[in-house]
């Protein structure tokens, strides 16, 4: 570990609203100084930087202490490799702002990101979750020029608003257009919302799918922006460009129970939000079924067994899923027809 005991970095604003930037990395130092150096070349830079190097194999945990080791506003983290919910996990742990951001190794922040917080906590002190809008670029290093018939992703928002709560930006964002995303890299929270609600990341792939959500509802004051202040890289090789494979599978069915304890009738949510929460876990099942029928997965005999649970909920009782099930190819044109 490298650290420091005096964290003298001033923001300018009072400790409670420091912010602290977590960063896991694993196997991308080709990428790693460009990001971490988007985020110390803030105006002003975040209180603190805490890196979890998660058991990096390709000399990334040695470039962290090499480069950065010495800064007194960066903590380094050496772990065995236990994955990216594990890593995030343990940076808020370990994190003292009272703000936590979640940021990946491979992406950019773009100018302005902390300034914008800044001036969002000044406005409303008692805010929860500052959410903003992204951009895209595709990594020159693995297309390699070759992105004809790629989409590039978009994560607008549209959308410049306080909320009173987070259950109200859940409901709103989640609406058609107003993109509603899991990627943590598009919020900053207040640190004091996952330990009093015990929210953590699940040891699973597509853990965000199921921690975001949980965020949302157990957050007050939320600001949404339009403002983009991440750049994500698309590069293949990652989780989305990977070929999936039964633990693809178990992830979205982990998202999709934990959807299911949200509607429990113990959880005194609006009716809008149980609807939808209701739209989500039908889309996360939709999800399972494509994934399934692109990728050829011999599945676990628990996740065959809740597939099978799902498949008698919805068959023949809801038209996408039914249309998934049966006619995988001609329902994904007619999403991408829909979304255009």
């Amino acid at each position: 570990m490298s650290t420091s005991d005096n964290l003298s970095v001033d923001t300018g604003l009072e400790k409670r609203h420091r912010l602290s930037v977590v960063i896991p990395v694993w196997n991308v130092a080709a990428y790693l100084v460009e990001a971490m150096e988007s985020v110390l070349q803030q105006e002003p830079p975040p209180y603190e930087i805490v890196v979890i190097d998660d058991g990096s194999t390709d000399g990334g945990g040695f470039l962290l202490d090499e480069r950065y080791g010495g800064q007194s506003n960066i903590v380094i983290i050496h772990t065995e490799n236990r994955g990216l919910g594990e890593a995030r996990n343990l940076g808020a742990k370990v994190a003292s702002g009272e703000y936590i951001y979640f940021f990946d190794s491979d992406d950019i922040a773009l100018p302005g990101l902390v300034a914008a917080f800044n001036k969002q906590i000044a406005a409303h002190p008692d805010l929860d979750l500052f959410c903003f809008s992204a951009t895209s670029f595709f990594d020159p290093l693995t297309f390699n020029g070759d992105t004809e018939g790629e989409p590039l992703p978009s994560y607008e928002r549209h959308i410049n608003r306080t909320f009173s709560s987070g259950e109200d930006a859940f409901n709103e964002l989640s609406q058609i257009g107003h993109h509603f995303l899991v990627a943590p890299w598009g919020y900053i929270f207040r640190k004091a919302v996952i330990k009093k609600s015990a929210i953590e990341f699940l040891p699973i792939i597509h853990e965000d799918e199921e921690f975001t959500p949980r965020l949302f509802l157990a957050c007050g004051i939320t600001q949404v922006v339009p403002d983009s202040y991440f750049h994500r890289r698309i590069r293949r090789g990652s989780i989305m460009y990977s070929m999936k494979n039964a633990r693809h599978i178990s992830g979205y069915l982990a998202a999709i129970e934990s959807t299911e304890r949200l509607l429990s009738p113990t959880n005194s949510f609006k009716a809008h939000t149980l609807v939808t929460l209701r739209k989500r876990h039908r889309d996360l099942f939709a999800t399972v079924l494509l994934t399934l029928r692109n990728n050829g997965i011999l599945l676990l005999s628990k996740d065959q067994k809740k597939i099978t649970e799902l498949l008698r909920t919805y068959l023949f009782k809801d038209l996408n899923i039914t249309m998934m099930n049966y006619f995988p190819k001609l329902f994904w044109k007619l999403q991408q027809s829909k979304n255009k």
